[in-house]
């Protein structure tokens, strides 16, 4: 049936008893005209003919009557011009409904108690219970289903690879696991929360057997894998995800990151003796050998520069021996981007001749990125040394001076 025209004042007035009905019919001529004007004709259709048969028009007024107040109703209802879709109060779903996945489809689970979405590449998303992000691969290379990946970089969309933790990718750059395979230069979703399924969960190709249970932790030997082994430092300890289903198939993980904050810290030492050309003149302790250490370096042999901001705690070691038969004094302080901190020195003496005396102290500070740290040194005779001693056949050897630096608060 094609549309009709629109009905006029008179055309109107053929059916409708009053002008009070006419007037709802005009207003709702201006907010469904199609629909009003097809309800009309179709009124028409069946034998409503008000001139023709006044009888019939009689016995139906009070019907028409009732629709034309109803219509009213309607027109007298606040209405935003812009909406062209119905309007309801609620939408039972279906919980059994023999349906599956469609991209852009909306059904329910079940299992999960949930509404399922449908998005690109097979994945659905279970509503309420998993979080994604969209991420592009920029590796060159598919990166599979169930793989940790980490930030790499920024163009309209976030740019990802997989992820290893072994403490030079700073834990913050890792995103999550993918949900799907993600074939290079492709946009698809990693899950930030939720489940991830249908990959290997047995372990073996990290060399490991799981368990459902096992907490997993991005690897830091193999970027993208898990491991159910916590790493130790200098890697990263990023907690990803429990094993809930083994399979090498179809196994599950659920994904809840927990990123924590990886504090710096180092130690260096030094293996060899140092001197003092002059009596009280100050000079930087050296180091020439490193112990473990991150977002801490080692500037010319002397200064501890930090990449981290916070509260930090040093503690200083040296084994100070003494040539001289009379007391000698050794000073020892810190110095922070080449300036002297105040009230940091702390004095020793020795008094004879052959004696090696172990100096140890702690001191706070507080650093910004990129400031450093020397310990400094003074004696008021040449005659003292930081000695570093030889291994024996029963202990390690000794080391002149270390130092150790270590943030305690961000």
């Amino acid at each position: 049936m094609t549309n009709p025209r629109p009905l006029t004042r008179e055309e109107l007035a053929k059916f409708l008893p009053d002008q009070r009905s006419i007037r709802a019919f005009e207003q709702l001529f201006e907010i469904i005209p199609g629909d009003l004007t097809i309800l009309v004709k179709l009124i028409e259709e069946v034998g409503i003919d008000a001139v023709s048969a006044m009888a019939r028009a009689e016995s139906n007024s009070a019907a028409l009557l009732r629709i034309a107040e109803a219509l009213e109703l309607l027109t007298s209802a606040p209405v935003e011009p812009e909406i062209k879709h119905p309007v309801v109060d609620a939408i039972d779903v279906n919980r059994y409904a023999p349906i599956g996945y469609a991209r852009g489809r909306i059904w329910w689970n079940d299992f999960d108690d949930t509404l399922n979405i449908g998005h690109k590449n097979e994945v659905v998303q279970q509503v309420g219970q998993e979080t994604y992000m969209h991420v592009e691969n920029v590796t060159g290379s598919l990166i599979p289903n169930g793989s940790v990946v980490g930030f790499a970089g920024v163009n309209g969309y976030i740019k990802c690879a997989p992820y290893i933790a072994d403490g030079l990718l700073p834990s913050e750059y890792f995103i999550g696991v993918l949900t799907q395979d993600l074939a290079d230069g492709e946009i698809g979703m990693a899950t930030l929360y939720g489940r991830v399924r249908d990959f290997d969960t047995t372990g073996a190709a990290a060399g490991e057997v799981w368990a459902k249970g096992d907490i997993l932790y991005a690897s830091p030997t193999v970027a993208g894998y898990f491991t159910n082994v916590r790493p130790t430092a200098p890697n990263s300890v990023v907690i990803v995800a429990v094993v809930m289903v083994v399979s090498a198939t179809v196994g599950e993980v659920m994904v809840r990151p927990v990123v924590p904050i990886g504090l710096a810290y180092a130690t260096y030492y030094s293996t060899i003796d140092q001197t003092l050309a002059a009596a009280n003149t100050p000079y930087s302790v050296t180091y020439n050998t490193a112990g473990a250490a991150h977002d801490v370096s080692l500037v010319s042999g002397t200064s501890l520069k930090v990449d981290q901001a916070g509260l930090y705690t040093v503690s200083v070691k040296l084994q100070v021996t003494s040539s001289n038969a009379s007391s000698s004094t050794v000073y020892a302080w810190l110095a922070k981007n080449g300036l002297d901190i105040a009230d940091s020195r702390a004095d020793f003496t020795i008094k004879a001749n052959g004696d090696t005396k172990l100096i140890s102290y702690t001191y706070q500070i507080s650093l910004l990125i990129n400031d450093y740290i020397d310990i400094k040194w003074a004696g008021d005779t040449t005659s003292l040394i930081l000695d570093a001693i030889p291994a024996t056949a029963f202990a390690p050897a000794a080391s002149s001076a270390s130092v150790f630096l270590t943030q305690i608060q961000l």
